[in-house]
């Protein structure tokens, strides 16, 4: 994937004026080398993320000479999603790198089939370590297999080729089958207890009453 860059002396706010003109800032930096503030395409720069990803390998031509780079951060609008500034990493092709390769999952597990079970991903992403040349745009993990509850796809069971160090601990877990949690019914309201009527006495009721208790002490004292 072939990437045009541009050395630019705007910095600060004035970058707005480029992302104006639909033009990226960024820099280039690299182990031993001297780092470069740099502007891009807009819609070359998206193609070529969208094609390369973060672990790929991008021949950036900046002002006429060649660089191998990784595309290591992009930031971007949270709201419209925009490009708004990128990092590249510059790299020696006889140095090796860590960086990070996607993870992809193909495949429908037969407990999910079968089942109605639930296949859960707890890793994304492969830490490694290779030369640029030994990059690999991502991960395929074939998930079909799986076919009972409990079965589980750790690093130690990938296998990548022999030139990529797995840097990620062998013993985490890729992805695995649970068991489908149903979900839980909602707890019936209590019922709210109605007021028995026939136990309330009004304010009147209650005073007839302590007349009347009065009226039968007074004649009881009478008699």
């Amino acid at each position: 994937m072939d990437l045009i860059a541009k050395l630019r002396t705007m910095t600060g706010k004035k970058v707005k004026a480029l992302r104006r003109e639909k033009q990226v800032p960024g820099v280039v930096y690299g182990h031993g080398i001297a780092s470069r503030a740099v502007s891009v395409p807009l819609s070359t720069l998206e193609t070529a993320h969208r094609k390369a990803g973060e672990s790929s390998l991008i021949s950036l031509m900046v002002d006429g000479k060649p660089a191998n780079v990784l595309i290591k951060e992009l930031q971007r609008d949270p709201v419209s999603g925009k490009i708004l500034h990128v990092d590249f990493q510059e790299v020696s092709m006889q140095e090796k790198l860590k960086t990070q390769v996607p993870i992809a999952v193909k495949g429908e597990a037969k407990a999910v089939k079968e089942f109605g079970a639930v296949l859960v991903r707890s890793l994304n992403h492969l830490d490694i370590e290779c030369l640029p040349q030994d990059l690999i745009p991502e991960y395929v993990v074939d998930v079909s297999h799986l076919a009972n509850i409990g079965d589980v796809i750790r690093v130690s069971d990938l296998a990548l080729p022999p030139q990529i160090h797995i840097l990620t601990r062998p013993e985490t877990v890729v992805v695995n089958i649970e068991k489908k949690h149903e979900e839980a019914e909602a707890a019936p309201a209590a019922a709210a207890v109605a007021p028995d009527l026939t136990q309330v006495k009004t304010e009147k009721e209650i005073e007839k009453a302590e007349k009347q208790a009065k009226a039968a002490e007074e004649a009881a004292i009478k008699d």
